[in-house]
């Protein structure tokens, strides 16, 4: 019986399958979320992230000589376009606008060129089976639009391909009571004035009373918003979620903010601000804000993972009063400031509770990881004396496996603040808070080349540092006395037992050979310890800590693996934290920064990085921005209906400093685009390509035409680049080299492979931007 009932159920798996398959469903996931950033799985059958786009042949089928219900198709630059008994469009036939108003299940919008220049709000009533797509046909052809979009109660909605610029304000408001299981995705924010106060490109804020959750914001690139140079404090953000203004059971929840990046922005890429304020009293000399734990708990579950950010004044991401907040595996750089409100890496505050930093680089900024702000009472607690509320007193922050490097603004580097409440507020520190009310735990960073290690003020509150590499420290205060690699302030409410630091180690100041702490002995005495040894014996601190020089493989380059004879190798120990976490996620960050799961060998290594001998070299960019270069190819395919006889190619190339255009003839018989078809199908399933493939200019440009005129994937963006290097280098072996780089970057998706091709992503995404017109 039990072996019947096995067997029925592997043929019912099977039959479930095929279904699957017979409908054209893809039910495998390539995304790989960053370490410890749960993944937003699956919508009914497919997940958000790697979803494709409905084939039009299927979706619309009377395109494009007539109109499907529910099918929109867009384009204002079409000299047969109109809104008149038009109430879809179709591409023979396109509308000049989008309509406004509210969406059924299963509508397709497709928007063509631009710039779309009025604003509207429209509701998409989406569902799980039948969601909502609301799309320029590609990353390459992005439609423009200047002017604000806005989305109230909508539902199970795919955003994508859309390009904003030149608008003050918001470009994307999401809204209402009910809004949920929202993608925006491989978008471009450009060129955007700030209007005043805390502005967003994106907005999401739900209803009074209402609710917004699983929103996800994934390859969306910011360019210049704001003014990120301005001498003032300008928050002018990329994204941000937030409940200001509304009150308890308001709520957000599950939202993702994954592989962005950002440059020359004002504010921070994403601000998550759970401000729900009761309504309080404001003395004249002491501010009191009615904060309950109930309150922060409203907005929770927000993940910041794979993001990059530079050149740009504020923080890749900041929480305020948002409870479980995940932000792994990001990239921030030459961030600072031009005023003495500096920028970091990354800030949390005002009532942020159990916010996780994992495996996140930070380079030239004015701090490594910042708290700030953090003093927001009840009636149960002062402000002036430092003493915590109850709500507020029970606040965690971890920071684990980061790597914080040169933390040097020259022209801010000796700020530092005028009272004791906040001496740790100094510019330049990997780690450092400006209040108190939490308990910290740093655990398994690298720190290097920085002003300060970490400087901390305890308001009855702990701290534990454990598995930290603090290296090259070389900044002085404002009296121009030398940094401490390690400092704790701590008020007289706070336990002297609850300051832990060990397992720890630190290479001696390259200018006195010191090792500086500031401490407090037991007796509540400040001490300031120029070695390990003279912190050891005055206090109980590190009784498991070294000093001396980590050998890290090339410090100069910021290459701060541990060489093979590195004292590092050994001495690491596991620390609870990542029992804690794996307890409250259900997931494990057992890993180092190059994802090695560890210990790697039979021992731990100390700092971020474990000890092997086939690591990763780090990537580093540009000091400066670069303008950026767009690139428009418009290849004009016509298929005729007798054979041609050959492929006939035709390249002009005009180009500027800041803008180039090409434009491509092709011409091709269907014989040759349903044999180059077999031929793709053939590639894409073994993922090689042999140099038979590229013996000729043609077989290159049949690829590019089969791939336009089936319009399957969006693989053939590869090959459009492709023949742009094959036409201007030719250089038949490079192209042979890039595209098999291209093809085990598509095709193996880890960490590894992707970090090692970095430069070749680079160029093709970043670089090179095509729009196509079909006629």
């Amino acid at each position: 019986m039990k072996t019947k009932i096995i067997r029925i159920l592997f043929i019912s798996l099977i039959l479930i399958i095929n279904f699957f398959v017979i409908l054209g469903v893809e039910i495998t996931k390539a995304y790989t979320p960053p370490i410890g950033i749960p993944d937003p799985w699956m919508w009914w059958n497919t997940h958000p992230i790697d979803s494709v786009a409905p084939s039009t042949e299927i979706k619309c089928p009377t395109w494009p000589s007539s109109q499907t219900d529910n099918c929109y198709y867009i384009d204002n630059t079409n000299p047969n376009s109109t809104d008149k008994d038009n109430p879809y469009g179709y591409p023979n036939k396109p509308r000049a606008t989008i309509p406004a108003g509210t969406y059924v299940a299963g509508s397709y919008i497709e928007v063509h060129w631009g710039p779309y220049i009025t604003s509207a709000t429209r509701t998409m009533n989406g569902t799980a089976e039948n969601p909502i797509w609301f799309r320029g046909t590609s990353s390459q052809a992005k439609p423009i639009f200047k002017a604000k979009q806005s989305f109230t109660n909508s539902s199970y909605l795919f955003i994508e391909n859309l390009e904003f610029s030149d608008i003050t304000g918001g470009s994307i408001v999401f809204f209402g009571m009910n809004t949920h299981h929202v993608i925006l995705r491989n978008s471009y924010f450009h060129d955007m004035t700030y209007p005043g106060g805390s502005t967003s490109v994106i907005g999401a804020t739900p209803t009074q009373s209402g609710s917004m959750h699983d929103m996800i914001f994934y390859n969306n690139n910011f360019h210049i918003i704001g003014d990120w140079k301005a001498l003032e404090d300008d928050d002018y953000h990329c994204i941000a979620p937030g409940l200001w203004g509304r009150t308890p059971p308001t709520t957000i929840y599950n939202f993702w903010v994954l592989n962005n990046t950002a440059d020359q922005v004002s504010g921070n890429l994403v601000q998550f601000n759970g401000d729900q304020r009761d309504a309080g009293r404001w003395d004249s000399e002491v501010p009191i804000r009615l904060i309950t734990n109930t309150n922060m708990q409203n907005s929770h579950h927000h993940y910041v993972g794979k993001n990059i950010m530079h050149h740009s004044r504020q923080s890749i991401s900041s929480q305020k009063f948002s409870t479980d907040v995940i932000v792994s595996q990001n990239y921030g750089h030459d961030n600072y400031s031009h005023s003495s409100d500096g920028a970091s890496g990354e800030v949390y505050q005002e009532g942020a509770n159990y916010v996780w930093f994992l495996f996140n680089r930070f380079h030239n900024q004015d701090w490594g990881i910042r708290q700030s702000n953090t003093n927001f009472d009840t009636p149960n607690g002062d402000a002036l004396t430092g003493i915590p509320s109850e709500e507020m007193a029970n606040l965690h922050m971890y920071a684990i496996w980061n790597s914080i490097e040169y933390t040097h603004n020259t022209k801010w580097n000796n700020y530092k603040g005028t009272s004791p409440r906040n001496h740790a507020f100094k510019i330049m520190q990997a780690f450092c808070s400006e209040k108190g009310h939490y308990t910290r735990y740093v655990i398994d960073n690298t720190i290097y080349n920085t002003g300060g290690g970490f400087n901390f003020t305890n308001y009855k509150s702990r701290t534990e540092l454990s598995g930290n590499v603090i290296a090259g420290v070389q900044g002085f205060d404002l009296h121009g006395d030398p940094e401490y690699h390690g400092s704790i302030f701590r008020y007289s409410l706070s336990d002297p037992s609850e300051e832990i630091m060990d397992y720890s180690f630190f290479q001696p100041r390259a200018d006195d050979g010191t090792v500086r702490f500031r401490w407090f002995t037991a007796d509540d005495v400040a001490i300031s310890p120029t070695s390990l040894q003279d912190l050891q014996s005055a206090t109980d601190q590190c009784k498991n800590c070294w000093s001396g020089n980590p050998l890290f493989v090339d410090a100069n380059n910021y290459n701060l693996h541990p060489q093979e004879n590195s004292p590092l190798i050994g001495k690491g120990i596991r620390h609870a934290v990542y029992d804690e976490f794996k307890s409250r996620y259900g997931i494990s960050i057992d890993y180092d920064f190059d994802w090695n799961p560890r210990p790697k060998n039979a021992t731990r290594t100390l700092g971020a990085f474990e000890y092997t001998s086939n690591y990763i070299l780090p990537i580093f960019t540009p000091a400066q921005p670069e303008p950026v270069v767009r690139n428009t190819i418009v290849p004009i395919i016509t298929i005729p209906s007798t054979p041609a006889p050959s492929i006939s190619l035709t390249p002009t190339r005009s180009s500027t400093s800041s803008t180039q255009s090409h434009s491509l003839t092709l011409q091709q018989t269907n014989k040759n685009v349903t044999e180059s078809v077999n031929n793709i199908k053939t590639t894409s399933n073994t993922g090689t390509i042999n140099n038979e493939m590229l013996n000729t200019k043609n077989y290159v440009k049949q690829l590019i035409i089969s791939k336009w005129r089936l319009n399957k994937t969006n693989e053939w963006k590869m090959y459009i680049n492709a023949i742009d290097l094959f036409v201007n280098r030719q250089n038949k072996e490079e192209l042979l080299i890039l595209l098999k780089k291209i093809w085990l970057l598509r095709n193996n998706l880890d960490l590894k492979t992707s970090i090692k091709y970095a430069n070749v992503l680079d160029y093709l995404e970043g670089s090179i931007w095509i729009k196509f017109k079909k006629i």
